[in-house]
């Protein structure tokens, strides 16, 4: 099992994938106001070029579960709070494609069991009650596999425009 997370190189043309996020313009507000205020979505299921899901899948040597990509556009924050996701879309490992804005994410151990974040309920929890296991930073030409069951994580962006697309495999298994 992937404990944390994996950092990969994307090898694939963002300029292509810029131009494709400046046609939409259907983003809706999110569903969740928490981790991200004032945050949209857009599902891209129908229109993502699907040779960025074929490069995905055979850097990381596995499927992506199919019709389920989305933009995540984090408008005008820069602050994704900790949280911890338990299955979001039944999937427990998220590949997080940032496209606008370099990335820190921090990784925390949880020894008072604080984190059950069930989407749609809102909980602020003091990260001084949190001990950091870990951070990695990546940018835009770079992907993150991510196990979001383990470690409550959260991070910050360089920008306030920040735009990631987010995949989730379709093996919960994955090692």
């Amino acid at each position: 099992m992937l404990e944390r997370w994996r950092l990969n190189n994307l090898d694939y043309d963002l300029d292509k994938l810029q131009s494709h996020i400046n046609e939409i313009n259907n983003w809706s507000d999110s569903p969740f106001s928490w981790p991200i205020k004032d945050s949209k979505w857009v599902d891209v299921s129908e229109t993502l070029d699907i040779n960025l899901i074929n490069v995905v899948e055979n850097t990381i040597n596995t499927t992506i579960k199919k019709n389920n990509y989305w933009l995540w556009y984090y408008n005008t924050s820069k602050v994704l709070k900790p949280h911890l996701d338990k299955k979001f879309n039944g999937c427990k490992y998220s590949i997080i494609v940032p496209i606008v804005g370099d990335f820190e994410l921090t990784a925390y151990i949880d020894h008072n069991n604080l984190y059950n974040w069930v989407p749609g309920v809102e909980e602020d929890i003091d990260v001084d009650q949190l001990t950091v296991v870990d951070k990695i930073s990546y940018r835009p030409g770079q992907f993150l596999l991510l196990n979001n069951t383990v470690y409550p994580h959260g991070g910050i962006s360089t920008e306030t425009n920040r735009i990631t697309l987010h995949l989730y495999l379709e093996d919960n298994n994955y090692e």
